[in-house]
Protein backbone atom coordinates (compact mmCIF):
# COMPACT_ATOMS: atom_id res chain seq x y z
CA UNK A 1 0.00 0.00 0.00
CA UNK A 2 2.87 2.29 0.43
CA UNK A 3 3.56 2.64 -3.39
CA UNK A 4 -0.23 3.80 -3.52
CA UNK A 5 -0.56 7.09 -2.09
CA UNK A 6 -0.39 8.98 1.29
CA UNK A 7 -4.06 7.70 1.55
CA UNK A 8 -3.27 4.32 1.17
CA UNK A 9 -0.71 4.61 4.39
CA UNK A 10 -3.76 6.01 6.24
CA UNK A 11 -5.59 3.25 5.38
CA UNK A 12 -3.02 0.65 6.02
CA UNK A 13 -2.32 1.96 9.59
CA UNK A 14 -6.34 2.52 10.24
CA UNK A 15 -6.77 -1.19 9.55
CA UNK A 16 -3.46 -2.03 11.85
CA UNK A 17 -4.81 -0.04 14.90
CA UNK A 18 -7.89 -1.61 14.34
CA UNK A 19 -6.34 -5.19 14.69
CA UNK A 20 -4.61 -3.61 18.02
CA UNK A 21 -8.18 -2.22 19.27
CA UNK A 22 -10.00 -5.46 18.56
CA UNK A 23 -7.35 -7.47 20.86
CA UNK A 24 -6.48 -4.98 23.55
CA UNK A 25 -9.63 -2.44 23.32
CA UNK A 26 -8.61 1.36 23.48
CA UNK A 27 -9.55 4.02 26.87
CA UNK A 28 -12.92 6.13 25.74
CA UNK A 29 -10.33 9.19 25.42
CA UNK A 30 -8.49 7.65 22.87
CA UNK A 31 -11.61 5.82 20.71
CA UNK A 32 -13.75 8.42 20.68
CA UNK A 33 -11.27 11.04 18.58
CA UNK A 34 -10.26 8.06 16.53
CA UNK A 35 -13.67 7.67 15.41
CA UNK A 36 -14.25 10.99 14.48
CA UNK A 37 -11.30 11.04 12.99
CA UNK A 38 -12.14 7.90 10.57
CA UNK A 39 -15.41 9.55 10.26
CA UNK A 40 -13.67 12.83 9.11
CA UNK A 41 -11.32 11.05 6.42
CA UNK A 42 -14.16 9.32 4.95
CA UNK A 43 -15.67 12.55 4.14
CA UNK A 44 -12.32 14.23 2.90
CA UNK A 45 -12.17 16.23 5.60
CA UNK A 46 -8.37 16.60 6.34
CA UNK A 47 -8.35 19.34 8.34
CA UNK A 48 -11.44 17.61 10.83
CA UNK A 49 -8.87 14.09 10.59
CA UNK A 50 -6.17 15.97 11.55
CA UNK A 51 -6.99 17.39 14.59
CA UNK A 52 -9.31 14.31 15.82
CA UNK A 53 -5.86 12.36 14.92
CA UNK A 54 -4.20 14.82 16.85
CA UNK A 55 -6.55 14.16 19.75
CA UNK A 56 -6.45 10.76 20.23
CA UNK A 57 -2.53 10.65 19.82
CA UNK A 58 -2.87 13.04 23.10
CA UNK A 59 -4.98 10.97 24.97
CA UNK A 60 -3.29 7.53 24.01
CA UNK A 61 -0.15 9.20 25.35
CA UNK A 62 -1.91 10.43 28.45
CA UNK A 63 -3.89 6.99 29.13
CA UNK A 64 -0.75 5.27 28.50
CA UNK A 65 -1.76 3.20 25.76
CA UNK A 66 0.87 1.09 24.72
CA UNK A 67 4.04 2.22 22.19
CA UNK A 68 2.78 0.60 19.23
CA UNK A 69 -0.07 1.88 19.19
CA UNK A 70 1.05 5.14 20.01
CA UNK A 71 3.17 4.85 17.34
CA UNK A 72 0.51 3.91 14.92
CA UNK A 73 -1.28 7.10 15.46
CA UNK A 74 1.39 9.34 15.48
CA UNK A 75 2.15 8.08 11.93
CA UNK A 76 -1.48 8.99 11.12
CA UNK A 77 -1.76 12.53 13.13
CA UNK A 78 1.74 13.19 11.30
CA UNK A 79 1.10 12.02 7.71
CA UNK A 80 -2.22 14.33 8.07
CA UNK A 81 -0.38 17.24 8.66
CA UNK A 82 1.82 16.77 6.36
CA UNK A 83 -0.68 16.65 3.45
CA UNK A 84 -2.29 19.56 4.95
CA UNK A 85 0.94 21.30 4.91
CA UNK A 86 1.81 21.68 8.77
CA UNK A 87 5.24 20.45 8.00
CA UNK A 88 6.46 21.45 11.45
CA UNK A 89 3.82 19.37 13.32
CA UNK A 90 4.47 16.41 10.71
CA UNK A 91 8.23 16.81 11.11
CA UNK A 92 8.06 16.52 15.39
CA UNK A 93 4.96 13.79 15.40
CA UNK A 94 6.44 11.71 12.51
CA UNK A 95 10.09 11.70 14.04
CA UNK A 96 8.46 10.25 17.36
CA UNK A 97 6.57 7.52 15.36
CA UNK A 98 9.96 6.62 14.00
CA UNK A 99 11.73 6.56 17.09
CA UNK A 100 8.88 4.28 18.60
CA UNK A 101 9.42 2.14 15.84
CA UNK A 102 13.34 1.13 16.83
CA UNK A 103 12.50 1.12 20.55
CA UNK A 104 9.41 -1.39 19.88
CA UNK A 105 11.87 -3.59 17.54
CA UNK A 106 9.62 -3.08 14.22
CA UNK A 107 11.13 -4.17 11.23
CA UNK A 108 13.54 -3.34 8.60
CA UNK A 109 11.03 -2.38 6.11
CA UNK A 110 8.57 -0.31 8.69
CA UNK A 111 11.87 1.17 10.21
CA UNK A 112 12.81 2.99 6.85
CA UNK A 113 9.57 3.51 5.81
CA UNK A 114 8.82 6.14 9.14
CA UNK A 115 12.04 7.53 8.80
CA UNK A 116 11.93 7.99 4.93
CA UNK A 117 8.52 10.23 6.40
CA UNK A 118 10.73 12.35 8.64
CA UNK A 119 12.96 13.15 6.23
CA UNK A 120 10.50 14.31 3.49
CA UNK A 121 8.44 16.32 6.29
CA UNK A 122 11.75 17.93 7.37
CA UNK A 123 12.96 18.47 3.88
CA UNK A 124 9.73 20.33 3.51
CA UNK A 125 10.17 22.17 6.31
CA UNK A 126 13.35 23.65 5.71
CA UNK A 127 15.45 21.11 7.80
CA UNK A 128 18.31 19.98 5.04
CA UNK A 129 20.86 18.79 7.71
CA UNK A 130 17.74 16.29 9.73
CA UNK A 131 16.46 15.30 6.14
CA UNK A 132 19.64 13.68 5.10
CA UNK A 133 20.41 12.55 8.46
CA UNK A 134 17.08 11.12 8.64
CA UNK A 135 16.75 9.35 5.02
CA UNK A 136 20.74 7.81 5.73
CA UNK A 137 18.73 6.38 8.51
CA UNK A 138 15.80 4.87 6.11
CA UNK A 139 18.82 3.55 4.02
CA UNK A 140 20.48 1.94 6.55
CA UNK A 141 17.71 0.23 7.81
CA UNK A 142 17.21 -1.22 4.40
CA UNK A 143 20.70 -2.24 4.16
CA UNK A 144 20.16 -4.62 6.75
CA UNK A 145 18.49 -6.91 4.41
CA UNK A 146 20.11 -9.13 1.42
CA UNK A 147 17.78 -6.84 -1.51
CA UNK A 148 15.74 -4.83 -1.41
CA UNK A 149 11.80 -5.84 -1.69
CA UNK A 150 9.57 -4.04 -4.02
CA UNK A 151 7.19 -2.91 -1.67
CA UNK A 152 10.75 -1.07 -0.20
CA UNK A 153 11.53 0.13 -3.67
CA UNK A 154 10.06 3.76 -3.71
CA UNK A 155 11.60 4.26 -0.47
CA UNK A 156 14.91 4.34 -1.39
CA UNK A 157 14.12 5.52 -4.80
CA UNK A 158 12.92 8.99 -2.94
CA UNK A 159 15.54 8.91 -0.02
CA UNK A 160 18.84 8.82 -2.50
CA UNK A 161 16.86 11.47 -4.83
CA UNK A 162 16.32 13.73 -1.67
CA UNK A 163 20.51 13.43 -0.94
CA UNK A 164 21.08 14.02 -4.60
CA UNK A 165 18.95 16.72 -4.68
CA UNK A 166 19.59 19.02 -1.46
CA UNK A 167 23.84 17.64 -1.82
CA UNK A 168 23.76 19.58 -5.17
CA UNK A 169 21.96 22.44 -3.24
CA UNK A 170 24.49 22.71 -0.91
CA UNK A 171 27.03 22.40 -3.91
CA UNK A 172 28.89 19.15 -3.14
CA UNK A 173 29.02 18.03 -6.76
CA UNK A 174 30.73 15.40 -6.05
CA UNK A 175 28.39 14.00 -3.05
CA UNK A 176 25.57 14.73 -5.08
CA UNK A 177 27.02 13.24 -8.29
CA UNK A 178 27.44 9.65 -6.10
CA UNK A 179 24.05 10.09 -4.76
CA UNK A 180 22.52 10.66 -8.07
CA UNK A 181 24.41 7.66 -9.08
CA UNK A 182 22.19 5.51 -6.62
CA UNK A 183 19.26 7.63 -7.08
CA UNK A 184 19.05 6.65 -10.67
CA UNK A 185 19.97 3.31 -10.14
CA UNK A 186 17.34 2.66 -7.52
CA UNK A 187 14.51 4.67 -10.02
CA UNK A 188 15.20 2.16 -12.37
CA UNK A 189 14.94 -0.86 -9.86
CA UNK A 190 11.26 0.94 -9.23
CA UNK A 191 10.67 1.38 -13.01
CA UNK A 192 10.13 5.34 -12.64
CA UNK A 193 8.91 6.89 -15.58
CA UNK A 194 11.87 8.67 -17.86
CA UNK A 195 10.73 12.75 -16.50
CA UNK A 196 12.24 15.69 -14.74
CA UNK A 197 13.61 13.96 -11.82
CA UNK A 198 15.63 11.55 -14.10
CA UNK A 199 16.83 14.96 -15.97
CA UNK A 200 17.98 16.62 -12.71
CA UNK A 201 19.68 13.65 -11.58
CA UNK A 202 21.75 13.17 -14.83
CA UNK A 203 22.45 17.18 -14.32
CA UNK A 204 24.40 16.04 -11.00
CA UNK A 205 26.00 13.22 -12.42
CA UNK A 206 27.62 16.12 -15.48
CA UNK A 207 28.36 18.48 -12.37
CA UNK A 208 30.22 15.54 -11.24
CA UNK A 209 32.24 14.40 -13.64
CA UNK A 210 32.92 18.24 -15.09
CA UNK A 211 34.42 19.08 -11.65
CA UNK A 212 36.26 16.33 -12.03
CA UNK A 213 37.92 17.00 -15.17
CA UNK A 214 35.98 14.20 -17.52
CA UNK A 215 34.90 16.19 -19.78
CA UNK A 216 33.43 13.77 -21.83
CA UNK A 217 31.34 12.04 -19.79
CA UNK A 218 29.81 14.87 -18.72
CA UNK A 219 29.29 15.82 -22.15
CA UNK A 220 27.17 12.77 -22.16
CA UNK A 221 25.33 13.49 -18.73
CA UNK A 222 24.17 16.86 -19.80
CA UNK A 223 22.90 15.50 -23.08
CA UNK A 224 20.73 13.26 -21.01
CA UNK A 225 19.82 15.66 -18.84
CA UNK A 226 18.99 18.17 -21.58
CA UNK A 227 17.08 15.63 -23.60
CA UNK A 228 14.71 14.17 -20.38
CA UNK A 229 14.29 17.94 -19.54
CA UNK A 230 13.04 18.58 -22.39
CA UNK A 231 10.29 15.99 -22.11
CA UNK A 232 10.04 17.42 -18.52
CA UNK A 233 8.52 21.00 -20.37
CA UNK A 234 11.40 22.04 -18.33
CA UNK A 235 11.85 25.91 -18.57
CA UNK A 236 13.73 27.77 -21.74
CA UNK A 237 16.68 28.66 -19.14
CA UNK A 238 16.90 25.45 -17.58
CA UNK A 239 17.46 23.97 -21.42
CA UNK A 240 19.65 26.29 -22.05
CA UNK A 241 22.01 25.86 -18.72
CA UNK A 242 21.85 22.14 -19.97
CA UNK A 243 22.96 22.97 -23.62
CA UNK A 244 25.75 25.61 -22.23
CA UNK A 245 26.95 22.86 -19.77
CA UNK A 246 26.81 20.32 -22.70
CA UNK A 247 28.96 22.44 -25.62
CA UNK A 248 31.57 23.59 -22.73
CA UNK A 249 32.46 20.24 -21.81
CA UNK A 250 31.99 19.08 -25.23
CA UNK A 251 34.64 21.52 -26.20
CA UNK A 252 37.25 21.00 -23.19
CA UNK A 253 36.87 17.06 -24.60
CA UNK A 254 38.25 18.23 -28.02
CA UNK A 255 41.17 20.23 -26.85
CA UNK A 256 42.41 17.93 -24.98
CA UNK A 257 42.08 15.33 -27.19
CA UNK A 258 40.11 12.91 -25.01
CA UNK A 259 37.67 10.68 -26.74
CA UNK A 260 34.01 10.81 -26.07
CA UNK A 261 33.43 8.33 -23.44
CA UNK A 262 30.34 5.41 -23.86
CA UNK A 263 26.85 6.38 -23.15
CA UNK A 264 26.22 5.42 -19.70
CA UNK A 265 23.33 3.75 -19.09
CA UNK A 266 22.98 1.76 -22.36
CA UNK A 267 19.46 0.10 -21.63
CA UNK A 268 17.95 3.67 -21.69
CA UNK A 269 19.93 5.45 -24.95
CA UNK A 270 17.03 4.13 -27.29
CA UNK A 271 14.50 5.84 -25.48
CA UNK A 272 16.44 9.04 -25.28
CA UNK A 273 17.53 9.27 -28.64
CA UNK A 274 13.85 10.35 -29.95
CA UNK A 275 14.32 12.91 -26.75
CA UNK A 276 17.23 14.57 -28.70
CA UNK A 277 15.88 15.63 -31.76
CA UNK A 278 13.05 16.73 -29.63
CA UNK A 279 15.11 18.97 -27.52
CA UNK A 280 16.95 20.28 -30.32
CA UNK A 281 13.65 21.46 -32.56
CA UNK A 282 12.39 23.24 -29.59
CA UNK A 283 15.66 25.69 -29.34
CA UNK A 284 15.30 25.66 -32.90
CA UNK A 285 11.74 26.60 -33.39
CA UNK A 286 12.58 29.78 -30.76
CA UNK A 287 15.34 31.44 -32.58
CA UNK A 288 14.42 30.74 -35.69
CA UNK A 289 17.64 30.71 -36.54
CA UNK A 290 17.05 27.61 -39.07
CA UNK A 291 13.59 29.29 -40.71
CA UNK A 292 14.42 30.64 -44.54
CA UNK A 293 14.16 34.18 -44.86
CA UNK A 294 16.33 34.83 -41.85
CA UNK A 295 19.13 36.63 -41.02
CA UNK A 296 21.15 36.19 -38.34
CA UNK A 297 23.09 39.09 -36.55
CA UNK A 298 26.79 40.08 -37.24
CA UNK A 299 28.68 41.38 -35.02
CA UNK A 300 30.54 44.92 -35.73
CA UNK A 301 32.30 45.64 -32.55
CA UNK A 302 33.44 43.66 -29.89
CA UNK A 303 35.37 45.36 -26.99
CA UNK A 304 38.37 43.76 -25.67
CA UNK A 305 37.93 41.55 -22.93
CA UNK A 306 40.01 42.24 -19.36
CA UNK A 307 41.50 39.35 -17.29
CA UNK A 308 40.27 41.04 -13.36
CA UNK A 309 43.07 42.25 -11.98
CA UNK A 310 42.29 40.60 -8.80
CA UNK A 311 41.54 37.20 -10.27
CA UNK A 312 45.53 36.19 -9.97
CA UNK A 313 46.37 32.69 -11.32
CA UNK A 314 43.13 31.61 -12.09
CA UNK A 315 41.63 30.50 -14.97
CA UNK A 316 38.12 30.19 -15.44
CA UNK A 317 35.15 30.19 -17.81
CA UNK A 318 32.28 32.39 -18.13
CA UNK A 319 29.03 31.58 -20.30
CA UNK A 320 26.24 34.83 -21.15
CA UNK A 321 23.10 34.41 -22.42
CA UNK A 322 21.67 37.46 -24.14
CA UNK A 323 19.16 38.49 -26.50
CA UNK A 324 20.11 41.52 -29.51
CA UNK A 325 17.62 44.14 -30.33
CA UNK A 326 16.87 45.83 -32.80
CA UNK A 327 19.02 48.43 -32.45
CA UNK A 328 21.25 46.14 -32.63
CA UNK A 329 22.13 46.35 -28.72
CA UNK A 330 22.92 43.34 -25.94
CA UNK A 331 20.29 43.42 -24.18
CA UNK A 332 18.75 41.04 -20.88
CA UNK A 333 22.30 39.72 -20.58
CA UNK A 334 22.56 36.57 -17.95
CA UNK A 335 25.16 34.17 -16.71
CA UNK A 336 23.92 30.67 -17.37
CA UNK A 337 27.66 29.11 -16.37
CA UNK A 338 30.75 30.39 -14.13
CA UNK A 339 33.26 28.87 -12.62
CA UNK A 340 34.69 30.05 -10.23
CA UNK A 341 31.85 31.74 -8.48
CA UNK A 342 32.53 35.47 -8.47
CA UNK A 343 35.41 35.99 -9.98
CA UNK A 344 35.06 36.39 -14.14
CA UNK A 345 31.44 37.29 -14.69
CA UNK A 346 31.87 41.39 -14.30
CA UNK A 347 34.41 41.19 -16.64
CA UNK A 348 32.73 38.83 -19.22
CA UNK A 349 29.25 40.99 -18.70
CA UNK A 350 31.20 44.31 -19.42
CA UNK A 351 32.58 42.51 -22.69
CA UNK A 352 29.06 41.69 -23.77
CA UNK A 353 27.70 44.96 -23.00
CA UNK A 354 29.95 46.96 -25.27
CA UNK A 355 29.59 44.63 -28.35
CA UNK A 356 27.69 46.40 -31.27
CA UNK A 357 26.09 43.76 -33.38
CA UNK A 358 23.91 44.36 -37.37
CA UNK A 359 20.66 43.27 -36.35
CA UNK A 360 18.58 39.74 -37.21
CA UNK A 361 16.07 40.09 -40.47
CA UNK A 362 13.56 38.21 -41.26
CA UNK A 363 11.75 38.49 -44.41
CA UNK A 364 13.37 42.00 -44.55
CA UNK A 365 12.19 42.92 -41.61
CA UNK A 366 14.15 43.98 -38.39
CA UNK A 367 13.65 41.90 -35.65
CA UNK A 368 14.76 41.01 -32.17
CA UNK A 369 18.02 37.83 -31.69
CA UNK A 370 16.85 36.20 -28.74
CA UNK A 371 19.40 33.92 -27.06
CA UNK A 372 22.92 34.38 -27.91
CA UNK A 373 25.39 32.49 -25.76
CA UNK A 374 28.53 33.50 -25.43
CA UNK A 375 31.74 31.80 -23.79
CA UNK A 376 34.30 33.87 -22.57
CA UNK A 377 37.65 31.64 -21.24
CA UNK A 378 40.01 32.72 -19.04
CA UNK A 379 43.73 31.58 -18.07
CA UNK A 380 47.42 32.53 -17.96
CA UNK A 381 45.89 36.13 -17.30
CA UNK A 382 44.17 36.35 -20.22
CA UNK A 383 40.88 36.45 -21.58
CA UNK A 384 39.45 35.86 -24.83
CA UNK A 385 35.63 35.49 -25.83
CA UNK A 386 34.88 32.96 -28.85
CA UNK A 387 33.98 35.55 -31.32
CA UNK A 388 36.33 38.66 -29.98
CA UNK A 389 39.49 39.70 -31.73
CA UNK A 390 40.90 41.34 -28.71
CA UNK A 391 43.16 39.64 -26.07
CA UNK A 392 44.79 41.86 -23.37
CA UNK A 393 44.52 44.72 -26.31
CA UNK A 394 46.14 42.64 -28.89
CA UNK A 395 44.91 41.46 -32.10
CA UNK A 396 44.38 37.53 -31.89
CA UNK A 397 42.85 34.77 -33.39
CA UNK A 398 39.25 34.19 -33.08
CA UNK A 399 37.53 30.76 -32.69
CA UNK A 400 33.56 30.64 -32.74
CA UNK A 401 32.37 27.60 -30.64
CA UNK A 402 29.21 26.90 -32.89
CA UNK A 403 26.29 24.76 -31.68
CA UNK A 404 27.27 21.16 -31.53
CA UNK A 405 25.07 18.54 -32.67
CA UNK A 406 22.97 16.93 -30.11
CA UNK A 407 24.77 13.80 -30.09
CA UNK A 408 28.55 14.56 -31.14
CA UNK A 409 31.76 16.53 -30.01
CA UNK A 410 31.39 20.22 -30.30
CA UNK A 411 32.73 21.89 -33.86
CA UNK A 412 34.69 25.13 -34.40
CA UNK A 413 33.80 27.45 -36.98
CA UNK A 414 37.24 28.37 -38.43
CA UNK A 415 40.13 26.02 -38.67
CA UNK A 416 40.75 23.04 -36.84
CA UNK A 417 40.60 22.20 -33.08
CA UNK A 418 44.41 23.55 -32.87
CA UNK A 419 42.89 26.92 -33.04
CA UNK A 420 42.34 26.65 -29.52
CA UNK A 421 44.06 23.52 -28.19
CA UNK A 422 46.86 25.61 -26.00
CA UNK A 423 44.33 28.23 -24.43
CA UNK A 424 42.03 25.02 -24.07
CA UNK A 425 44.88 23.53 -21.74
CA UNK A 426 45.83 26.44 -19.74
CA UNK A 427 42.17 26.58 -19.17
CA UNK A 428 41.84 22.95 -17.84
CA UNK A 429 45.02 23.85 -15.94
CA UNK A 430 43.02 26.51 -14.46
CA UNK A 431 40.09 24.37 -13.40
CA UNK A 432 41.97 21.39 -11.82
CA UNK A 433 44.33 24.28 -9.61
CA UNK A 434 47.86 23.50 -11.24
CA UNK A 435 50.18 26.35 -11.71
CA UNK A 436 53.99 26.53 -12.68
CA UNK A 437 55.37 25.27 -9.59
CA UNK A 438 52.64 22.46 -8.84
CA UNK A 439 51.83 21.21 -12.61
CA UNK A 440 49.61 18.46 -11.49
CA UNK A 441 48.36 18.63 -8.25
CA UNK A 442 45.95 15.34 -8.87
CA UNK A 443 47.54 13.06 -11.27
CA UNK A 444 44.27 11.12 -11.86
CA UNK A 445 42.37 14.05 -12.81
CA UNK A 446 44.85 15.55 -15.32
CA UNK A 447 44.09 13.17 -18.03
CA UNK A 448 48.25 12.33 -18.33
CA UNK A 449 49.71 15.63 -18.56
Amino acid sequence: MRKISFLGLVLASFLLLSQTSLSQGLPPAVAEPYLRYQAAQEAGDLRGAQAAAGEAYNAAIASGVDRATQGLLAEIYGYLASENGDHGIAFDVLRTAARIASETGASASDRAWRWSLVASAADAFGQSESALSHADAALSALAERPRISEQDRPIAADMHYLRARILRGRGNVAAAGDAARNAIAAFRADQRDLDGRYGLLFYSLGEAEYAAGNWALAQDHYHMSLALLTVAEASDSTLWNAWSYAAIAGFLAASSGDELGEQPYADIDAELNAHYDAAANRLERRDLVEQPGYEDVQLETAPGVSFPAGAGDQGGVVVVQFDVDRAGQPQNLNIVFEQPQGVFSDAALTAVRGREYAAARFDDQVVVRPGLVELIMFADGEAMAAGGTAMNGDAAGSCLLQRPDWRDGAQLSRGDQSCLRGFGETLQRGYRGETASNPCPNPASCGGQ
